[in-house]
Parts: structure tokens; C-alpha cells; sequence
């Protein structure tokens, strides 16, 4: 047998599990998405601010 076999189960629990791990991801999925709401927010102004600006011709 497996020298884990005989390790209870709630000692392997993986940091994610316990009370303060599953805050931290929770925070940290809260903030990742408010930043990709923002990035999109961001192309969508552009997208309509960036037609009305002129822009001077290449040289060539």
C-alpha cells in the first residue's frame, strides 16, 4: 500500500479548501474580471472615439 493510505483525508485538503484560501481566490477572480470588464469597456470607447480622429498621411 501507499504510505498516503493511511494520511486522513482532511489533512491533504489543498489551500483552496480551507476558509481563507477560498477567499483569496474568490477576491482574485472578483479583480481579474473587473479588469477584463474594463479592458473591453476600454476597446468598445475606443472603437468609437478613434474613427473621428484624423489622422495625417504616410510619407513616402
Amino acid at each position: 500500500m501507499l504510505a498516503l493510505s493511511n494520511v486522513r483525508a482532511d489533512t491533504m485538503a489543498t489551500p483552496a479548501s480551507t476558509a481563507s484560501g477560498i477567499t483569496r481566490y474568490t477576491t482574485v477572480a472578483i479583480i481579474l474580471h473587473w479588469m477584463i470588464a474594463l479592458g473591453i469597456l476600454t476597446l468598445i470607447a475606443m472603437g468609437l472615439i478613434m474613427p473621428g480622429v484624423l489622422r495625417t498621411p504616410a510619407r513616402r
